[in-house]
């Protein structure tokens, strides 16, 4: 309806200005109405954040994500206050990356490499102790011919101190292998292939 318009941008000017509590009013009053309207909810994290009320922004962000799951500004949005506010220990996080790690699934199965590689990573970024998505992340690199990087994937997953069965074969199968296939296309010892992978690992912490 043409009054929630009004309505949205009455309240987003009232939270441009910083009157919150007149924001906030707004948007509630809206609610009642359309109890499934995710964009006051997204309005409603948008002013919460700003507050510095950072849980209940989440929780307001989440609301909206649910009504809309579609919808990537919501999404990236609530995503980067988590990254940037919250432990590696919150559980939100795990459900947060749990749908780019099915994305990049979904989109590895339609050959779509590229796309699948930054949900991979997203989800990794989101919970970097996740197992799964570091295998994923990990899969995508050997696929597409970095067997160093795959197998870099694999030692965090041993540095981080997780034992996982498939990682320790992963290791093994490479080092027993493919060093000597690697080392002769690189033209190096293949006695220096771990060495090659820890000098990477250093390499790319600071860029």
């Amino acid at each position: 309806p043409k009054f929630i318009e009004v309505k949205y941008l009455l309240a987003e000017a009232y939270i441009k200005d910083r009157r919150f509590l007149a924001a906030s009013k707004i948007l509630e009053d809206i609610v009642v109405i359309v109890p499934d309207d995710f964009w006051s909810y997204f309005l409603l994290g948008i002013m919460r954040e700003k507050e510095g009320r950072t849980i209940d922004a989440i929780e307001y962000y989440q609301k909206s994500l649910r009504l809309s799951p579609e919808e990537e500004l919501v999404r990236i949005v609530l995503e980067n206050l988590v990254l940037e506010q919250t432990d590696l220990q919150n559980l939100i996080r795990d459900e947060l990356a749990v749908y780019h790690l099915e994305r990049g699934f979904q989109l590895q199965e339609r050959n779509m490499l590229t796309n699948s590689h930054s949900s991979f990573r997203r989800a990794v970024l989101l919970n970097p102790r996740n197992v799964d998505s570091r295998i994923a992340l990990a899969g995508y690199f050997l696929k597409s011919g970095f067997p160093l990087r795959y197998l870099d994937q694999m030692l965090v997953i041993k540095d981080l101190g997780i034992v996982h069965s498939d990682v320790e074969q992963a290791i093994e199968s490479l080092r027993a292998k493919n060093q000597s296939s690697i080392a002769t296309s690189l033209g190096i010892n293949q006695f220096n292939i771990i060495f090659l992978v820890q000098t990477y690992r250093r390499f790319v912490q600071h860029i």
